[in-house]
């Protein structure tokens, strides 16, 4: 599960946990768990499709209602500006490595899964930050200047072509462009 939507099945969990009064100590008890079990659970540790089911039971909502009601609370959207979508269709792999980060997914990770080196690492974030899109700070840390999913404009450059961007990469979407290895320095910024 992407984690931006395992985070919304979770809040909306918590949400009809506090709307029918229910603890954490309670909903343990009826489940025959240890309270740390049900946090644990809440706060995005692995389960089992069954265990959540049964949290779901309990709260006499189907797991399918649930994921209905974290959709509905989804979360709002940020369009990229006209400038920043223009630098993305001409620079997709900083857009792979956004759409990464925006999703959840740590830098840690987005590292090691592109084998990017600590200078690329810093040049990427480096353009995002020019972008207006993140704020950079000491090694490496940063924050999103804005809230939500990142999001193609719906008029945009990207729409025009119909998947122009989309096609860049033999016909795959973002999610599937891959690590952006190989890219030189100059290719990045």
């Amino acid at each position: 599960m992407i984690k931006w939507e395992q985070r919304l099945l979770l809040e909306a969990l918590k949400r009809e946990l506090k709307a029918q009064g229910i603890s954490y100590q309670e909903m343990a008890k009826r489940l025959s768990v240890s309270e740390p079990t049900i946090k644990r659970i809440l706060t995005g540790r692995p389960c089992t499709v069954d265990r959540l089911i049964s949290i779901c039971h309990e709260l006499n909502l189907s797991l399918f209602e649930v994921a209905a009601r974290a959709r509905d609370k989804q979360a709002p959207f940020y369009f990229l500006t006209p400038k920043q979508e223009k630098y993305f269709l001409t620079h997709p792999h900083v857009y792979w490595f956004l759409h990464r980060l925006n999703r959840g997914v740590s830098l840690a990770q987005v590292r090691q899964d592109s084998e990017l080196d600590e200078m690329v690492t810093y040049r990427y974030l480096r353009a995002l930050e020019k972008l207006s899109l993140l704020v950079v700070g000491p090694d490496n840390h940063f924050r999103f200047t804005f809230k939500g999913l990142v999001q193609w404009p719906r008029h945009g450059e990207m729409v025009k072509p119909e998947a122009a961007f989309a096609t860049t990469a033999s016909g795959r979407h973002a999610e599937e462009l891959g690590p952006p290895q190989g890219r030189s320095l100059d290719q990045v910024v």
